[in-house]
């Protein structure tokens, strides 16, 4: 039991102060519980107080609400993606894929199209999380958790285009492909470099010019390069299972395919603007230090 209070109050001290850190590890051992119930508290007035400045909103606006549903969307279409080529190469290897040099070809492409994905939503990820830290530092923890219900549940409702398709009804049939594949992309490849570059925003007080630069341009690049998938997954990956029939069913495609022909080409430039926000930023404080 005191191993657990012990946990709890390193959880819920995390956000304070060093100082204020210290004093409160130094109360839980001789007060306990009681130091719980006025930790809670002091961490729920902060964030009301956090709540009555325009950070977090900023943060909840132009990050959580759109940035989150990107990510869930994007997530889960790269996930089926994931999942078809896993069920093909790894659950159905055969030698022939080695056979010849064209299949050698296409299973180079297929780890190179994976390994990409991987470090493109890993890179996304932590560094939209680095940016919801600066903008709301004090609120990024309910912001963060906001981000992650809107992750999780940005897409509830529809499938993708992949799980629609009924050539892939052998890879889907299985719920570890149908769902535990995207849970784990979205937790594994999405929440915790987001969780890790929240920590490093609250932390970090100056940002390294180049190291920032470097980020940026890994970002802008992956995301130059992945323009079109990313578009096709915003276009294939929010599709409602059981679409309207008939007239209205067709109409409501062709309005959505218009849409998405005007609009959705431009929404990979949400993935390029945290970075390019950090580089800004970076080069201010860069400015500002040189002129002194």
């Amino acid at each position: 039991m005191r191993r657990v209070m012990s946990c709890l109050t390193e959880w819920l001290s995390s956000g304070l102060n060093p100082d204020e850190r210290d004093a409160v590890r130094g109360d839980a051992d001789e007060r306990g519980l009681s130091v719980i119930r006025d930790l809670c508290s002091v961490i729920l007035w902060r964030q009301w107080r956090a709540w009555t400045t325009r950070g977090p909103w900023v943060a909840l606006a132009i990050v959580v609400a759109p940035l989150g549903f990107v990510l869930s969307v994007v997530s889960r279409q790269w996930a089926a993606g994931i999942s078809i080529e896993f069920w093909l190469y790894v659950q159905n290897w055969t030698s022939g894929y080695l056979a010849s040099p064209g299949a050698r070809l296409d299973l180079l492409s297929v780890i190179a199209t994976t390994a990409t994905t991987i470090v493109a939503l890993a890179l996304w990820s932590w560094t939209i999380g680095y940016v919801l830290a600066l903008l709301s530092r004090r609120a990024s923890g309910i912001n963060t958790i906001l981000l992650a219900c809107m992750v999780f549940a940005g897409t509830t409702g529809t499938t993708t285009m992949g799980v629609l398709n009924p050539a892939n009804a052998a890879v889907f049939s299985s719920t570890f492909y149908r769902v535990g594949v995207p849970f784990a992309v979205r937790v594994l490849l999405v929440m915790v470099p987001i969780w890790r570059g929240m920590r490093a925003g609250r932390k970090e007080t100056r940002l390294s010019l180049w190291w920032t630069a470097g980020r940026t341009v890994a970002a802008t690049l992956l995301t130059a390069t992945m323009w079109r998938a990313l578009s096709g997954a915003l276009f294939l990956g929010w599709i409602s299972p059981t679409p309207a029939p008939g007239f209205f069913g067709a109409f409501w495609w062709a309005r959505f395919h218009v849409w998405s022909m005007l609009f959705l080409p431009l929404f990979p430039l949400a993935m390029a603007w945290p970075p390019a926000y950090l580089l800004i930023r970076a080069r201010r404080q860069f400015t500002g230090v040189a002129s002194r």
